[in-house]
C-alpha cells in the first residue's frame, strides 16, 4: 500500500513540473509575439496625398521656351528624368532638387507637430531608378501617400513622414 501511495506521488510531481514548464513556454512565446510585434506602422494619410497633388502642379523657376513660361513639377520631373536643359541653361535635375528641396523644408519642418523625418521619392518606371530627397530621423510610426502620372512613361511620387 505505501508503494502505491509513492507512485501516485510522483506521478502528481511529474504533472505538475510538466504543468510548470508549460506556463514557462506559453509566457515566453507571449513575450516573443509582443515584442516581435512593434514593426513597423504606416498609415495612408490624405493630407500627405493632398500634397503630393499640389505639389505636381507647383510651377518650378524652369522652362522651354521663354522666361515667362514655366514648368510644374510635373513636368520638370519628366524633363529631368529626360536630362533635359532649362531655356536658361540650367540642368532640369538641378532645379528640380532645389524646387522641391525647398518646398519639403517649408511644408514639413522638422519638430513641428512631432515630425522626426520624411522621404520623398520619384521613381520612373517599373525599375529606371529616380529621385530621393531625405530629411531627419526614420522611426516605427509613419504616414505615407503616394501619387502618379504618366509623362512618357510612369512616374510615382512617394512621401513618407516620420513621427
Amino acid at each position: 500500500m505505501k508503494q502505491f501511495f509513492l507512485k501516485k506521488r510522483a506521478q502528481e510531481e511529474m504533472i505538475g513540473f510538466v504543468l510548470i514548464v508549460l506556463l514557462v513556454m506559453i509566457i515566453f512565446v507571449v513575450f516573443l509575439f509582443i515584442s516581435g510585434s512593434k514593426n513597423e506602422e504606416s498609415y495612408e494619410s490624405s493630407e500627405i496625398s493632398s500634397f503630393l497633388e499640389s505639389l505636381k502642379i507647383y510651377t518650378a523657376s524652369c522652362g522651354d521656351s521663354s522666361e515667362t513660361d514655366f514648368y510644374s513639377i510635373t513636368e520638370l520631373i519628366a524633363e529631368c528624368r529626360d536630362n533635359q536643359k532649362c531655356y536658361s541653361g540650367e540642368n532640369s535635375c538641378e532645379v528640380l532638387d532645389s524646387e522641391i528641396g525647398g518646398i519639403l523644408n517649408q511644408s514639413w519642418e522638422m519638430g513641428i507637430n512631432n515630425l522626426k523625418g520624411y522621404s520623398l521619392e520619384i521613381i520612373y518606371g517599373e525599375s529606371e531608378g529616380g529621385l530621393n530627397f531625405e530629411e531627419g530621423n526614420t522611426t516605427s510610426f509613419s504616414r505615407i501617400g503616394t501619387t502618379s502620372f504618366i509623362r512618357g512613361g510612369k512616374i510615382t511620387i512617394s512621401l513618407t513622414n516620420f513621427y
